[in-house]
């Protein structure tokens, strides 16, 4: 929604906010909706909708990465990755970027045991770079260089970081942020007025 038009679920002031061009694009998908060029899909999570996509019975997916090529591949069709669209010709991702935490459970020495493990995986001249080819995915290290060489698809794929726009998964509100932002496309494609759905989803996500 957010690449369609250049808009950002977060504003400059750090507040939640879906502004004109977010509205815009909300309307613009419930369109799609009432055309059926998309379906709403609100009985499915992502894995549902990379399943429907691996057997063929939805032609396309939204919820797609790298490490998804391997999980849900086919022998029955070749995937076609491509960027997301943008009225501006260049999108702005709101990516996502994996890591590693360890919980508290009470033992220091645990603990520390896990953390060691992590540095080995991340740190490790063998299996650092080892860790992330066994994922798919390309590490967020400049100085592991090139680790899939010679391979033209990766190349392209790699080419789309200059693409990542702001990532917001790590402030403070978002995990009650995240089923507002749900509610809210449900809403809207339920026959909500799209500005009167942003306005009531700006002010929920906002009052803590």
């Amino acid at each position: 929604m957010n690449n369609l038009y250049g808009s950002t679920i977060a504003g400059e002031d750090g507040k939640w906010n879906i502004d004109a061009n977010g509205v815009k694009a909300l309307t613009l998908l419930k369109n799609m909706y009432d055309n059926k060029s998309i379906d709403a899909g609100f009985d499915m999570a992502a894995a549902d909708e990379l399943q429907k996509f691996q057997q063929e019975t939805c032609a396309m997916t939204f919820c797609f990465g790298t490490s998804n090529e391997i999980t849900y591949a086919s022998e029955d069709y070749t995937q076609l990755s491509v960027p997301f669209p943008s009225e501006s010709g260049k999108p702005s991702l709101e990516y996502l970027v994996n890591g590693f935490c360890v919980f508290d459970n009470q033992s220091d020495e645990r603990a520390a045991a896990a953390k060691e493990f992590v540095k080995f995986v991340c740190d490790d001249p063998t299996w650092g770079p080892e860790s992330v080819v066994r994922t798919n995915a390309f590490p967020v290290r400049t100085s592991f260089g090139d680790l899939y060489p010679g391979d033209e698809h990766k190349a392209m794929l790699a080419s789309w970081s200059q693409y990542y726009g702001p990532y917001y998964n790590t402030r403070a509100g978002f995990a009650a942020m995240r089923p507002l932002w749900f509610n809210m496309l449900q809403q809207v494609f339920n026959g909500t007025d799209p500005q009167a759905a942003a306005d009531e989803f700006n002010a929920a996500a906002n009052s803590n």
